[in-house]
């Protein structure tokens, strides 16, 4: 018999039955205290919700889904499946997305799914007929069938922050994966849904966070020869979307430099959003180099294993010969000066900007990091370190307080070893925020560079 998950009611009469089942959880819940049910829209609107937010940073997801949504009111599977690509790309979705979106458009149009439907299914038929979709990965179908279909057995297994929860709770040595979580989760069928809203509450009482459902990173696809929207990118040679300035005379260059895992249409909105501050700027996102190792659509800087203490300062040496060669081809394509140069990175791409902003013979006009860090040598020596830099921009850090990927003392770390260098820097945390970038992270941001291009004139 299949249980779902409508009303706060149903959440409670199921864990009550959870920890009939499992009396470990009984403290868990006791700890986690009072936690209420989180829903979504279903069918293929919400679906395609889910498939936009995949491997991009909370604002960028949610200024594309808003888009999407306008652009196509009522949102029906049809439409949008027969929308030109050209228009889809201009709401920011990239290539690997529109083709998931248009698959399952298919799919339901075929008949070959009820995307309301199979939340009556078991939760691992559902399961497998969700994944069967193209761009649907286990963790889609299962935040789809937990939030969007209430379904009470749906266990998102590979939600990081779930893992993590487990651990504690159940007082393991380590995180499990998602098929060890799987084999641990068996004793709580019918009701691993409301495991999975418990563990997530007691993370959050436990971390003194919140949390949203974290998607794990992509297996590595096997590459297809001329399969691959992005395979032109593999040699060193940048490119990326660009927005042409509002007054229509270039006088300054914004380069937004993505996060690990996404691409340079993650970022490049904000260019719009800044626009009215920066009339005379330009703005270009490029992807990065390589094809991403954890993730089947997005972009690298340098790989990330987390296994090897030095991976990050191999990595931004490695990366910046690349990124140099297009600040200077982009300075030199609008005729514009090294000092007109602006870097605004997300996360790795913040990395890279004062990795290489503060390496160039002329200082950019200013530096702008959100959620990211300082890299620095494993065994830094300080005046060795200190001999690298040959330029002193003005930067600003901004970073979210429950940024669980890159904790927000990386921010205080990132402005001492600045101050170290007699480098300017200001910086700002956004509450309530994790890995991501809140409206006033970016007013803050476009009202900074507005300052410094100010002063350059």
């Amino acid at each position: 018999m299949t249980h779902f998950l409508h009303t706060d009611a149903d959440l409670q009469a199921g864990l009550a039955q959870l920890i009939l089942a499992d009396p470990r959880l009984k403290p868990v819940a006791d700890k986690a205290g009072a936690f209420g049910l989180r829903r979504r829209d279903a069918g293929f609107a919400g679906l395609c919700a889910i498939v936009c937010g995949q491997q991009l940073s909370t604002a960028s997801a949610a200024a594309i889904r808003n888009r999407l949504f306008a652009a196509f009111d009522p949102f029906h599977h049809d439409t949008v499946r027969r929308a030109r690509a050209d228009k889809l790309k201009r709401l920011g979705l990239s290539a690997p997305k529109i083709k998931s979106i248009r698959e399952i458009g298919k799919a339901v149009a075929k008949g070959k799914i009820d995307l309301t439907q199979v939340g009556n299914m078991e939760a691992d038929v559902a399961h497998a007929a969700l994944t069967a979709l193209h761009g649907v990965g286990p963790w889609t179908a299962d935040i789809y069938l937990l939030f969007c279909l209430g379904h009470a057995d749906a266990f998102p297994a590979g939600d990081l922050a779930v893992q993590e929860a487990a651990r504690i709770a159940l007082n393991l040595r380590k995180r499990p994966d998602a098929k060890r979580l799987v084999k641990i989760a068996e004793t709580w069928r019918p009701w691993r849904g409301v495991a999975a809203h418990l563990l997530w509450a007691y993370y959050h009482a436990v971390k003194k966070r919140d949390v949203v459902p974290v998607q794990p990173p992509a297996k590595k696809p096997q590459a297809k020869k001329g399969k691959f929207e992005m395979a032109e990118l593999d040699g060193p040679k940048l490119d990326g979307p660009r927005i042409e300035p509002r007054s229509g005379k270039a006088r300054q260059l914004v380069v937004f430099l993505h996060g690990y895992g996404a691409d340079g249409n993650d970022l490049i909105e904000i260019g719009r959003a800044w626009a009215g501050l920066l009339p005379d700027a330009a703005f270009v996102s490029p992807h990065a180099p390589n094809r991403c190792g954890q993730a089947s659509s997005g972009r690298e800087w340098f790989p990330l294993t987390f296994r090897d203490p030095g991976e990050r300062w191999a990595g931004v040496n490695q990366a910046a010969p690349a990124l140099n060669s297009f600040l200077d081809a982009e300075l030199t394509r609008r005729q514009l000066p090294p000092s007109a140069l602006a870097l605004v990175g997300f996360s790795q791409g913040t990395m890279m900007a004062l990795h290489v902003g503060l390496r160039r013979a002329v200082p950019p006009a200013a530096i702008v990091g959100y959620s990211g860090m300082l890299v620095v040598p494993e065994d830094v020596e300080p005046d060795k370190f200190a001999a690298e830099i040959r330029s002193r921009p003005p930067v600003l850090l901004i970073h979210g307080d429950q940024d669980e990927l890159i904790p927000v003392p990386a921010l205080m770390h990132a402005a001492q070893g600045l101050a170290s260098l007699d480098i300017p820097a200001e910086w700002h945390i956004s509450p309530g925020i994790g890995h991501g970038i809140d409206q006033e992270g970016l007013r803050q941001g476009g009202e900074f560079l507005a300052r410094h291009f100010a002063a350059r004139k």
